[in-house]
């Protein structure tokens, strides 16, 4: 998986009263201007929730540090209506929060077409000439162990990428990831990962 893959479409950043100080766009959402939601209150630019509900979800994130994943329309001033899954994380004692959102037309259209062979070799280069490289252990090694280690390059792979798309954050990487942060802790102890 490219880590292209791992960046958020948008991520905005809330003060405590959950009304946008900055927002980012990337992907399929990169050409919409939204420079006009500063200053505004993030309710207004979603459906799906109610102001109350959609505050009190962002500023629980002050006890947890993370929210769960919830999804949501986010609604662009070009008129254009997505379907967001999103994922709020606390910073600084509550003095502001990340919001970090994924088009999920995007995830779906990625999860739902048909690649090629090129496709998927292009797109995982990297990792296939990393396991190419094991092959070379053929008969050196028994099988067990060299699926061993490929099972944690790939392991460690997705660990760092999914540190980097959530800037750090381990409690949320370990959400984005499906395992525990205790599992998590665990296996950046194995990896030395900081």
């Amino acid at each position: 998986m490219a880590l292209e893959k791992l960046v958020p479409d948008l991520r905005i950043i809330l003060d405590p009263d959950c009304v946008i100080r900055d927002v980012i766009t990337a992907n399929n959402v990169s050409g919409e201007i939204v420079s006009q939601w500063i200053g505004n209150p993030w309710a207004g630019t979603v459906s799906g929730i109610e102001p109350a509900a959609l505050s009190e979800l962002v500023l629980g994130t002050r006890e947890e540090s993370v929210s769960p994943i919830f999804q949501l329309i986010q609604e662009f001033p070009s008129g254009m209506k997505v379907p967001f899954e999103y994922l709020v994380l606390c910073r600084g004692n509550g003095r502001d929060f990340v919001v970090v959102g994924r088009d999920l037309r995007r995830i779906a259209d990625r999860q739902s077409r048909e690649r090629s062979p090129y496709e998927t070799a292009s797109d995982a280069l990297p990792m296939i000439e990393l396991l190419s490289g094991m092959a070379g252990r053929l008969g050196e090694a028994p099988l067990k162990e060299v699926v061993t280690s490929a099972v944690s390059l790939v392991e460690r792979y997705y660990i760092e990428a999914a540190l980097e798309a959530v800037g750090g954050n381990r409690t949320a990487a370990a959400r984005m990831l499906g395992i525990s942060r205790q599992g998590f802790y665990d296996k950046l102890a194995r990896y030395r990962i900081d």
